[in-house]
């Protein structure tokens, strides 16, 4: 907010604490960001020694890319300063050591850096040069950074196409499943209505087959009374006979009686294929007492 007077108050307590628990990075880092304050307001003086400091404690923790930073900065300060021998030689350790650990941005600062301390001594071959370096490393950074998107947009493109592969393969799947239950239920249908009309077919032939039974028994039943009632007619009349001879008149009459009760009944039950169980009882009385 370019409110750097609070910005300093809170730098300093930070940095207070920052010592209080011997947090050197952070200390370094701290200092950094005091120093741009300071040179951002034109104090470079004050800038540079914070600069210097934050140098120290990064060389004492060894911490690479820390000191590349600081000797960039520390040649910025003094190229505000007007000190250009000292400003060369700090952005020349700063670009061995950008280059030697692959800090591109930085090392690209440092040649800018160079580029303009020369031409503010009037060494245009030496700043075009670091000029020329300058170009040549942003285009090779910005070509880097090209491909690097390119290979990311590729690879968005390759993992979308397999996403979408795989989604086209899940509906395929959920379809082939689909019809499979289909299929399924149209099996468990056919063979299901194929059970009922087997088991129609065969309670037909069942219901069939008792009925012709019945039928049957009904014939032979039939068969049996027709064979049975010319020998049982002969003994009935020579029965009667026997009652004449021996001059039995009652015995004859009730004996004619009940055979004629039951020739009725034997006509009446042939003409039917079923008949009251009281009426079979009847006729069996009236056969039993003709026979005894």
């Amino acid at each position: 907010k370019g409110d750097y007077k609070k910005a300093l108050e809170y730098y300093r307590s930070a940095l207070d604490l920052n010592r209080q628990i011997q947090h050197n990075i952070g200390i370094a880092k701290i200092q950094c960001n005091m120093a741009l304050i300071y040179a951002e307001q034109g104090e470079y003086a004050k800038a540079l020694e914070l600069f210097h400091q934050s140098l120290e404690i990064r060389e004492d923790i060894g911490e690479k890319g820390g000191i590349a930073l600081s000797l960039h900065n520390i040649g910025m300060m003094y190229e505000k300063m007007g000190q250009a021998d000292k400003a060369i030689d700090y952005f020349q350790k700063s670009v061995s050591l950008s280059d030697s650990i692959g800090s591109k941005n930085l090392l690209l600062r440092n040649l800018k850096g160079l580029s303009t301390v020369y031409k503010k001594l009037g060494n245009y071959e030496k700043a075009y040069d670091f000029l020329e370096k300058e170009k040549k490393l942003n285009d090779s950074i910005f070509n880097a950074e090209s491909h690097r998107q390119i290979e990311e947009l590729k690879t968005r493109y390759e993992t979308g196409k397999k996403a979408l592969e795989i989604i086209t393969l899940q509906q395929e799947n959920q379809q082939q499943q689909i019809k499979l239950k289909k299929r399924k239920v149209s099996i468990f249908i056919v063979l299901g209505l194929a059970f009922f009309a087997f088991l129609s077919i065969h309670l037909l032939y069942v219901r069939r087959k008792a009925v012709l039974q019945q039928k049957t028994l009904l014939l032979e039943q039939k068969l049996l009374r027709l064979q049975m009632n010319p020998h049982f007619i002969f003994n009935s009349i020579a029965a009667i006979q026997s009652y004449i001879f021996r001059n039995s008149k009652k015995d004859a009459v009730n004996y004619l009686s009940s055979f004629s009760s039951l020739m009725r009944l034997i006509l009446e039950n042939s003409a039917t294929e079923s008949i009251y169980f009281v009426r079979e009882l009847e006729t069996l009385r009236f056969y039993l007492q003709l026979q005894g």
